[in-house]
């Protein structure tokens, strides 16, 4: 398994990514000269492969589908452990008191306690055994109306409902390394590609150290990671008559934050460092409007508000 190659939170790899990718297009005749693939198509398809990596589930929501088959397998042991019990007290009233422990050690009550300790292995072999001694003895046990018939096939539903969720458990369980792995690799393709970019940036502006800084991932990425916990928000309306325009889409691009006005019109985007941003207010039946040059010190809020003219 891969190491990852970026020092550096995923989101701020993904933000600082953009950002550069962005100033690379703005310089792109520059870039173009010094290396002839590189093109506004070629720093689209690093655009992408960011939201592709980004779009992959990080640990904790790779993680969501085992938990919750976790749970659910909880429920489907439980069931399968009280159809055990109901078996238990059916052998009991079949047969003699001498002859119950012989029959109940037949029908796995060893496993019993191991598999009450979510041994999963044990509960499979309590349940195969119950199983297989309904079968032998099911003359003795439905006889005087002790067991009812159809609980063969209600022991062996709980036995089948725990088996399936503990397989799709254990699938789950093994495909989370590779779903890590793929996200590792994803983020490294991300990181590489950029740290490419950007030393070929320092070569070409190392006499201009303004522009040269842009191309600096340490100097990018203070930018984005600065301190201070900045928030845009605002409200949108439409036309003279000031509606309030739900779903339109606000977009901070130089860190790939989208999104919708609410119902009143309201937006709010929060949780990002101080610095230097635009925004983008669009939506298909109005004209689209941008915010340039907001300018964030640390901890601070900027409100917006903006009136949508249909589109003609």
């Amino acid at each position: 398994m891969s190491n990852q190659n970026y020092h550096c939170k995923q989101l701020e790899l993904y933000a600082a990514a953009r950002f550069s990718w962005r100033k690379f297009i703005a310089f792109i005749s520059q870039f173009n000269a010094f290396k002839g693939f590189y093109n506004v198509p070629y720093a689209n398809a690093r655009l992408a492969e960011i939201d592709a990596a980004q779009a992959i589930p990080d640990e904790q929501v790779r993680g969501e589908a085992a938990e919750t088959l976790h749970i659910t397998l909880n429920q489907k042991a439980e069931t399968a452990l009280n159809r055990w019990q109901d078996l238990k007290r059916y052998i009991a009233d079949a047969f003699t008191e001498e002859l119950q422990i012989t029959k109940l050690q037949a029908a796995g009550s060893e496993l019993y306690e191991p598999a009450r300790q979510h041994d999963w292995e044990s509960l499979q072999g309590l349940m195969n055994d119950g199983l297989t001694f309904i079968a032998n003895h099911f003359a003795d046990l439905t006889a005087g109306n002790n067991m009812p018939p159809a609980f063969q096939t209600t022991f062996n539903t709980a036995k089948t409902n725990f088996e399936l969720t503990y397989n799709q458990f254990l699938d789950a369980e093994t495909d989370e390394p590779v779903s890590t792995q793929a996200k590792v690799d994803a983020n490294n393709n991300v990181f590489d590609k950029l740290m490419k970019m950007l030393l070929d940036g320092q070569q070409i502006f190392r006499t201009n150290d303004a522009v040269k800084n842009h191309f600096t991932f340490t100097h990018t990425l203070g930018i984005i990671s600065a301190p201070g916990d900045c928030t845009l928000k605002g409200r949108c309306v439409k036309g003279i008559a000031q509606t309030p325009e739900e779903g339109v889409r606000v977009t901070i691009p130089e860190l790939g934050q989208t999104v919708f006005t609410d119902a009143e019109g309201k937006y709010n985007i929060s949780g990002f460092a101080s610095g230097n941003y635009s925004a983008i207010l669009e939506k298909n039946t109005l004209q689209t409007q941008t915010f340039t040059d907001l300018s964030f010190d640390p901890g601070t809020s900027i409100t917006r508000n903006a009136t949508m003219i249909p589109n003609a």
